[in-house]
């Protein structure tokens, strides 16, 4: 147990810091051990340590994290390297006379401790090392000290890429150590001019490396490291938000941790048959693959419907695709013999080129682009990179439905809101809608490429101190653990007059 009051210090400041002597206050008197009052002594236990970072100049090494079980043998080691120096210690009178350079090419080693604190060690050399604990600086002689805790740089591995030559609509394999976070985000950007260093934030929150970069995958970090396998898509994100594709040939992939960026050269290569996208996610499921006939792409009807939640059923008996919510009369239907296949859209017949579903396999085939028109959605078919597009909206709640209640008319407007920003990834509009000093739930690291298709409410509840909560239920697509409904508390208080969420669970 740590028995000290402690000041926590800026982790950045140091691990960072290229110029300049140590930067840490001045020195004063040793910390007191009295031996006959163990109450007295500052001892440290493994869980008393969150996090250990360490670098060497520019070399950052692979961090320590309480929270992973491999590093618990390592964090005991430190916590008695702590308490070494700690009953060695004299009150530092070297390190601010130290050259800047020199102080820059010795290592440091950052220990965050578990209550906000910090112990701060700067190895000197061969025996010599300088620390700082509790806001006040110390330097201990113990060569052991020194030898043990150079034994725990471990440089990253190399990242892994399972290939050079990624393919539109194949997977790509990305594994590193280098992430100096417990917990974070990588993101994979493409460009096709290896033209990175820009740190330009986009008006979603995203760094990017520069204004030709497409971010085209965000996964989660855990304990310093990650292992993703994404589908290499045709499409990503460009600065201002837009949708563009891919470049094709040689191109560079960048990685950012957040702490730590670097890229690597691939050369990017066409789908090997075309292929579709939703919202720039590539579609991979074996059920909803594109059929291309005659240049008009099709897709099996019944997983079209069942994705987008598009109100769509098929009239054996006219053999008829209905889509919408108005079916056709009987007077229709005595005009049309039903001798060949075709797509109703609120009662009226689709006609023109490209209109005409297909029976392929013993499943109905719609065109896409004439189907996704009468949904108002819109399609892209980009040639260099053989594939279409598809930009969907969710099916939103529609606030008139709730006008008659001030409360729930502002949790519907509210809702609609937080579902356009989880599909877009913004976070910058996402903190508007929650309340102060809430976070935003779930974490994108959390939901990979997901998407809303659509939302309803199932009932509205009143919360102790007039709160609101509302029983939402989401359909989604893409999403990681396969799930297609998932049920939500949406908790709202209000917050200077406004409505605000408050929980999601």
């Amino acid at each position: 147990m740590i028995q000290a009051s402690l000041r926590k210090l800026s982790l950045a400041a140091i691990l960072l810091a290229g110029s300049g002597a140590l930067a840490l206050p001045a020195a004063i008197a040793a910390p007191t051990v009295v031996d006959d009052d163990p109450d007295s002594v500052i001892t440290f236990q493994t869980q008393d340590i969150q996090a250990v970072h360490m670098r060497h100049s520019d070399m950052v090494y692979v961090p320590l994290f309480g929270s992973r079980t491999e590093d618990q043998p390592s964090l005991e080691r430190v916590a008695v390297i702590m308490e070494r120096l700690l009953s060695k210690a004299k009150p530092d009178t070297e390190s601010a006379s130290i050259d800047s350079q020199n102080v820059y090419f010795m290592t440091k080693i950052n220990v965050t401790l578990a209550d906000g604190g910090t112990f701060i060690i700067l190895i000197g050399g061969a025996d010599k090392l300088y620390f700082d604990y509790g806001g006040s600086n110390y330097m201990a002689q113990d060569a052991a000290a020194v030898k043990e805790l150079n034994s725990l740089l471990v440089e990253p591995d190399q990242t892994y890429y399972s290939t050079s030559n990624p393919q539109i609509g194949k997977s790509i394999h990305i594994k590193g150590n280098d992430a100096s976070s417990e917990q974070g985000v990588i993101r994979i950007f493409a460009n096709e001019n290896g033209s990175f260093g820009g740190g330009l934030t986009s008006a979603n929150g995203v760094l990017y490396p520069s204004r030709q970069a497409l971010l085209i995958y965000e996964a989660p970090i855990m304990q310093g490291r990650y292992d993703l396998t994404f589908t290499m898509p045709a499409y990503g994100k460009a600065f201002d938000g837009s949708l563009k594709p891919v470049s094709l040939g040689k191109s560079w992939l960048y990685y950012d941790t957040g702490g730590l960026a670097s890229m690597k050269e691939v050369t990017i290569t066409a789908p090997s048959k075309p292929m579709l996208s939703i919202n720039g996610v590539p579609v991979t499921g074996a059920g909803l693959q594109p059929v291309v006939q005659n240049g008009v792409m099709l897709l099996p009807m019944r997983a079209l419907a069942d994705a987008l939640e598009w109100p769509v059923m098929w009239d054996a008996e006219h053999k008829a695709a209905l889509l919408g919510a108005v079916q056709p009369g009987k007077s229709v239907w005595a005009a049309n013999n039903g001798s060949s296949l075709s797509v109703w859209v609120n009662g009226k017949p689709l006609s023109g080129a490209g209109s005409k579903p297909v029976l392929l396999h013993n499943a109905v085939y719609l065109p896409l682009r004439a189907t996704a028109t009468a949904f108002g959605s819109a399609v892209d078919w980009t040639q260099t990179v053989r594939s279409a597009n598809l930009t969907v909206k969710p099916l939103l709640l529609s606030p008139e439905k709730y006008a008659a209640d001030s409360r729930k008319l502002a949790a519907a407007k509210s809702i609609n809101a937080y579902v356009s920003a989880m599909n877009s990834r913004d976070l910058t509009t996402l903190k508007t809608l929650f309340a102060k000093d809430r976070l935003v739930w779930p974490a994108f690291e959390a939901i990979g490429q997901q998407l809303i298709t659509g939302v309803k409410i199932a009932s509205f509840q009143d919360r102790p101190g007039n709160a609101l909560l509302a029983e939402v239920t989401f359909t989604y697509l893409f999403d990681p653990n396969g799930q297609k409904l998932g049920g939500r508390g949406i908790v709202f208080v209000q917050e200077n007059g406004a409505w605000k969420i408050a929980d999601v669970d």
